[in-house]
């Protein structure tokens, strides 16, 4: 996963007379690098690699190698490339050319990463991100250059630099995008002039010329349209399989903490680990009593390997405040889409170079689609109820109207894929990136259910293949066996959900169903603890300490009254909780709040 920006001298690119001396670009660098240091994290080299790719030199690659890993710019022929995420560019430049005047991929390069490809000989440079976009591609233009990353705050720390500052520019604008949605689906991130590039599409940089143009073709299933049931959940199984044969490449013999719970993508990772020489160990947050420890635990005895139960730890910080600066740094100035997370500590590792792997929106399930029967007004109602009610309506009207704009304008066999699409290209990329940065920044994500040749399958499967769940459970049920006699909370696979399908539901129903088997987890009982996120002290502790912030009164104007209303009370120690909202939907948005004032503070910059 190396970390990476590139400068394009657009003048130079052009072929036009260059003024600027060498020096110039090279100066850009060194501030970038110096400004950026303290954010590269402690699992990568802390000396950067400068590359001139291209014969015109207008072209300069700037990346850090994760430790054990080799991340730096690869070349073939006439192209050259460079990967954040897998390391596949010595890949791309064998994979994928110009074909009918557009550039495409003449055979597969799977996995999840973001990549920089260009020509070495012509000044043509192209930049795009597989899907899900766990790394995805940040850009940012001035006259003189294109700027180019796949971390947000590196290119906003060399768009300051283009303007000789230290420090990057928040956005303002993006304030309530982040309080209404937790995260940016617009593609303006947390810096001005720096903006996230949509899944479906690609940069081109011709000459200097700036365009944002159609991803390029080739990364599709081999799955037909017209398929079996069986034939998808065969499909799904054997690009999962082949997404854990590229882990396990990636990961290069480190050893892995896998997070494990009781839910069916947690039991689908444990599963994929099997028969494989990967030193793991498996942690579970929660207490013995908890259900999901106690199925964890008897996946671990299923398994034969040893599993640990603890509480998260918490990072470092006195106060929820400080605790939200600290994660913030350790995600790039990014606010945490589930701001009551951003307390803890990310990937935690405590072995040396040791990886995370964990389940992370996975699209075999159908994104937000929960049922098959769903009028247009429903479908149109959850995607605009994917904004928290927290902000008033000046504020969400212009998003609302944005998104079913968004919606209205895909090219669909079922309005039912809608709930699909806002998780393929929204919610199982963007909400992720404040916890890619976090955790990457310590260990090598180890993430095989996010990889592009499983989202190409999921893409293929109806919608009925993934709402019923049939898929998933065809899949896992294919990869290991004997884990379908497991159990679930409190929760059945949804097409059993009013009985066993004769065809398809196998020998295990009834074990399925039975009660979680007796257990004894290994419990570590010595994690520190701080205010528990969920609680009245939690929800005092972040209202006191708003009302007493200088950025109270620009958050109100984001908010509703009986919002303010709320925090305000809250602040005085009198809980009241506005209408059409539960308590614990409050204290999550006072967290959301909470992140907004210390981001806004840019304390975490200097910090």
């Amino acid at each position: 996963m190396t970390v990476f920006f590139a400068i394009i001298d657009r003048e130079a690119a052009g072929g036009r007379s260059d003024t600027k001396s060498p020096g110039d670009v090279q100066g850009l660098i060194e501030r970038t690098v110096a400004n950026y240091h303290n954010f590269v994290g402690k699992d990568y080299e802390s000396a950067p690699t400068v590359e001139a790719p291209t014969a015109r030199k207008d072209v300069h690659v700037v990346s850090w190698q994760r430790h054990l890993n080799e991340g730096t710019v690869q070349k073939f022929d006439n192209y050259w490339a460079i990967t954040g995420g897998h390391q596949v560019a010595a890949e791309l430049v064998k994979n994928v050319r110009p074909v009918g005047g557009l550039l495409a991929y003449t055979r597969p390069v799977w996995g999840h990463y973001a990549t920089i490809f260009g020509t070495s000989n012509r000044s043509q440079i192209y930049a795009w991100n597989t899907t899900p976009a766990l790394e995805p591609i940040h850009w940012a233009a001035t006259d003189e250059y294109v700027i180019i990353s796949n971390r947000q705050l590196l290119a906003a720390f060399c768009l300051a630099a283009c303007y000789k500052n230290n420090s990057p520019e928040l956005s303002h604008a993006y304030l309530g995008e982040y309080l209404l949605y937790g995260y940016s689906l617009s593609g303006q991130t947390p810096f001005q002039g720096v903006r996230t590039l949509a899944v479906n599409d690609s940069l081109s940089i011709t000459l200097g010329e700036l365009e944002v143009c159609q991803l390029p073709g080739g990364l599709r299933s081999a799955l037909g349209a017209e398929h079996t049931v069986n034939e998808g959940a065969e499909a799904l199984a054997s690009s999962l399989a082949n997404a854990m044969d590229r882990t396990e490449k990636e990961l290069a013999g480190r050893p892995v903490q896998l997070r494990l719970s009781g839910g069916k993508d947690s039991r689908l990772l444990l599963a994929l680990m099997r028969n494989r020489t990967i030193d793991f160990r498996a942690v579970t947050f929660g207490t013995p009593s908890n259900p999901d420890v106690k199925l964890a635990t008897h996946l671990c005895d299923l398994m034969g390997v040893s599993g640990e139960v603890r509480a998260p730890r918490p990072t470092q910080g006195r106060t929820v405040a400080e605790r939200l600066e600290t994660t913030l740094k350790e995600s790039g100035g990014i606010p945490a889409s589930e701001p009551h997370t951003a307390q803890y500590k990310g990937a935690d590792p405590e072995r040396p170079f040791e990886a995370i792997m964990m389940g992370q929106w996975p699209l075999y399930k159908g994104g937000l689609a929960r049922r098959m029967r769903s009028s247009r007004e429903q479908i149109e109602q959850t995607l605009v109820n994917q904004g928290g009610s927290l902000v008033n309506t000046k504020v969400r009207t212009e998003f609302d109207e944005r998104l079913l704009d968004w919606s209205n304008d895909l090219s669909l066999n079922h309005d039912l894929e809608k709930l699909y699409l806002f998780a393929r290209e929204f919610r199982s990329g963007r909400y992720l990136h404040a916890h890619v940065e976090q955790y990457a920044a310590s260990s090598m994500l180890a993430y095989p259910i996010a990889d592009a040749e499983v989202a190409a399958v999921c893409d293929v499967l109806s919608m009925f293949e993934k709402v019923s769940e049939k898929a998933l459970f065809g899949a896992l049920e294919r990869i290991w066996p004997d884990i379908m006699k497991v159990p679930l909370d409190r929760s059945k696979w949804l097409f059993e959900a009013g009985g066993p399908d004769p065809e398809f539901s196998g020998p295990w129903y009834e074990h399925r169903y039975s009660e979680i088997p007796h257990t004894r987890p290994k419990v570590n009982s010595d994690v520190k603890r701080v205010v528990s996120e969920y609680s009245k002290d939690a929800l005092i502790e972040m209202s006191s300490h708003l009302v007493n912030s200088s950025n109270f009164d620009n958050l109100c104007m984001h908010l509703t009254d009986d919002m303010v209303s709320a925090i305000e009370l809250a602040a005085r120690n009198e809980i009241s909780i506005p209408r059409n909202m539960s308590e614990r939907l409050l204290i999550k948005y006072v967290w959301r709040v909470c992140m907004a004032d210390v981001w806004l503070s840019g304390n975490w910059i200097d910090g």
